[in-house]
């Protein structure tokens, strides 16, 4: 019926045998491929370092240079010297993400270094920060990981190298905002008190303001009865100004 119309059609199966079959193969080891570790030591400190190459070839470079005191080529080499009492443990080492994207790793290595407050890498970052981003970094946790890999149990979606980052950023976009809504409506409230030329009275400017609402909890102290101070308990959301019943 087709072919009268010059429509070719062909067979495709719902589902194929291969389907059915498992692909038998042995698991990579996450320390043969690039990306971001970490090392620690016996004083409970870590080393966040990152590679191109493979995570073990890379430990084993530190391993030489704990040797042969080479300080100026590994940060846990000068740590291991320095403190003399220190053991570091090479035979522990943990990937914190496995990837061969540049951007990705130096950007996952700077987020690490902020989340683990007792880090003794000797170089700054390789990524600078915006300091708005700091408090957040520094308040995240650790992600779980796996007995003896050491990788996120995390979804792919969460675990993906640039996850953490785009979140981050998102955060601190909003975090911003917030702050400077309250910074650029603190200087109307910190005015000084005008005189209202019709009644000769006190004018708060404060008091001149529409309902304003951020996400803090920001107390402002009222000069008169005309404006209140209210709360939107569901929101969480602070406000103050002229607030009308509708408006709460």
């Amino acid at each position: 019926m087709l072919r009268k119309e010059n429509v070719k059609t062909i067979y495709k199966p719902t589902r194929k045998i291969q389907e059915y079959l498992r692909t038998v193969k042995d698991k990579r080891d996450p320390l043969t491929t690039p990306g971001v570790y970490r090392i620690p030591c016996t004083c409970g400190s870590v080393y966040i370092g990152t590679t191109k190459r493979s995570i073990n070839t890379r430990i084993a470079e530190h391993k030489a240079s704990c040797r042969l005191g080479h300080t100026d080529k590994s940060a846990v080499a000068e740590h291991a010297i320095k403190e003399g009492s220190h053991r570091i443990k090479f035979e522990e080492p943990q990937v914190l993400a496995a990837t061969s994207s540049y951007h990705a790793r130096l950007q996952r290595e700077t987020i690490e270094i902020q989340k683990h407050h007792n880090n003794f890498n000797g170089k700054e970052e390789t990524q600078k920060v915006n300091r708005t981003w700091i408090p957040i970094l520094k308040d995240l946790k650790t992600l779980p990981y796996r007995e003896g890999a050491g990788l996120p149990t995390l979804p792919g979606w969460a675990t993906s190298p640039l996850a953490e980052t785009r979140m981050l950023f998102v955060l601190s976009w909003v975090f911003t905002a917030a702050v400077m809504s309250v910074v650029n409506t603190q200087s109307v409230i910190d005015a000084d008190p005008g005189v209202d030329p019709e009644t000769e009275a006190l004018v708060n400017p404060a008091d001149t303001l529409r309902c304003h609402r951020v996400p803090y909890t920001y107390r402002v102290q009222q000069s008169d009865d005309n404006g209140k101070q209210c709360w939107d308990v569901i929101s969480v959301m602070a406000c103050w100004g002229r607030c009308d019943s509708n408006e709460v």
